[in-house]
Parts: structure tokens; sequence; C-alpha cells
């Protein structure tokens, strides 16, 4: 099994030091389990 190494690790929750997009990791994660945009 390969062994998953960041190259960076960061805490910022708010997109300030990078550009995330929480929300698209959300969407991608449970997407399947919400009802269409609103």
């Amino acid at each position: 099994m390969d062994r998953f190494r960041p190259k960076y690790v960061t805490f910022d929750c708010h997109g300030t030091l990078i550009n995330f997009q929480m929300a698209e990791a959300a969407m991608d994660l449970f997407g399947h389990l919400l009802d269409g945009p609103r």
C-alpha cells in the first residue's frame, strides 16, 4: 500500500493562505446525501 505524503500541511479553513475550495470538497464527499441547489 502506498503512503500519502503531502507536500505541505495547513490549518487555514478560511482560504486566506491557500485556495482549498471547502464547498467543492464537501459537495464531492456528501453531494449524494443532499437535495439539489436551493
